[in-house]
């Protein structure tokens, strides 16, 4: 948890690194929440407050908010991606937590962050702005992708062209 919370506080204070020292850095947080999502520190899961750790990010530049964005994409994508090395069994237990627990409200974060954006007048030519409608769109479609009944555990298996949206989501 130490590591995981600095290396979030060291991406924080330091947004103008070079993409693939902050991508690097990324991926490692997803997989660190990945492998503590079950761990427990008086009565809390708290591997699973990283969205409100995001929502920092969030709130803060147009750099921070892309790097949360980034980060609730990798985290996405981590929680969906099956590591062979690992018992599968294991992998469902915490894809479907993630799925149950967090996967819509990162949905709905990032549906509202394309709002927000989408508000105000649109200057693609803002190098910054575009990246930022590039990332959500990004964690849209991770969200999208994740693996919702646990079918596709084959990677070379893109005949599935359905989204298979939880029951509770239909509201």
């Amino acid at each position: 948890m130490d590591i995981r919370n600095y290396i979030l506080n060291y991406v924080a204070s330091q947004p103008k690194l070079a993409p693939f020292v902050i991508q690097g850095l990324i991926q490692v947080i997803a997989k660190i929440t990945k492998l503590g999502w079950f761990e427990v520190q008086k009565d809390q899961f708290v591997f699973r407050e990283i969205i409100a750790d995001v929502k920092k990010f969030l709130q803060g530049t147009v750099e921070h908010c892309i790097i949360g964005v980034i980060i609730l994409s990798e985290l996405t994508q981590e929680m969906n991606l099956v590591d062979y090395s690992r018992p599968s069994a294991k992998h469902r237990k915490i894809a479907t937590s993630f799925r149950d627990t967090s996967l819509k409200d990162v949905l709905v974060l990032a549906c509202s962050l394309l709002k927000e954006v989408f508000a105000k007048p649109l200057n693609l030519q803002d190098q910054c702005q575009q990246n930022l409608v590039m990332q959500v769109l990004k964690l849209v479609l991770n969200c999208l992708n994740f693996d919702f009944i646990g079918s596709s555990a084959d990677e070379s298996a893109d005949d599935l062209c359905t989204v298979q949206i939880p029951t509770t989501w239909r509201t």
